[in-house]
């Protein structure tokens, strides 16, 4: 009987020492989270609140691959729209960004799902289909800069759109906020 006790007292605490290699394991290998470089002239932000920018304004995200930049370029409205469309928009505004692999190892992508729009007032801003002149971007690899743009729907008569950038499909929040006005 003492024998069995000292048995599973060594079973446990071979148990535990196995869990805690592994958990440290987990701890040194997880990758490092992409991080976007402090604007030199702006107030540090809490890391609750995403960094803001305004058009035009070079964003350089740092990741454990490299280094990329993105820009938001321009905001238009646009007359045209789409009689195929349920999306309700008493106008509609496009967005085009640029981006550029600066150094990382793999090919970089930054579609309009890496973004979500909002008015002054915080409103969601649907996307709207079917307008031409839609650049997808595309896959660029290290020193290369791609154009994309998106079309939103916007119910209101303020030039003021909120464009939040995400790091990834699943991020919750966002990593910047972009102010763009005209």
């Amino acid at each position: 009987m003492e024998k069995n006790k000292k048995n599973i007292f060594i079973i446990c605490g071979i148990i535990i020492l196995v869990i805690l290699i592994v958990v440290g394991t987990l701890l040194i290998l997880r990758p490092k989270k992409e991080t976007v470089e402090e604007k030199k002239t702006s107030p540090t932000t809490t890391k609750k609140e995403p960094r803001k920018y305004k058009l035009n304004e070079d964003i350089t995200v740092n990741t454990k691959d490299g280094k990329y930049r993105l820009k938001i370029k321009n905001i238009k409205e646009t007359t045209e729209r789409s009689p195929s469309t349920s999306v309700k928009a008493d106008r509609v505004v496009i967005i085009e960004w640029e981006y550029e692999n600066i150094s990382l190892e793999r090919e970089l992508y930054i579609s309009d799902w890496y973004f979500k729009a909002y008015d002054k007032d915080g409103n969601e801003l649907e996307k709207y289909p079917a307008v031409k002149d839609i650049k997808a971007g595309n896959k660029i690899t290290s020193g290369n800069t791609s154009v994309a743009n998106a079309a939103y729907a916007l119910n209101n008569k303020e030039n003021l759109v909120y464009f939040n950038f995400y790091f990834s499909l699943t991020s919750e929040t966002p990593a910047c906020t972009i102010e763009l006005e005209w």
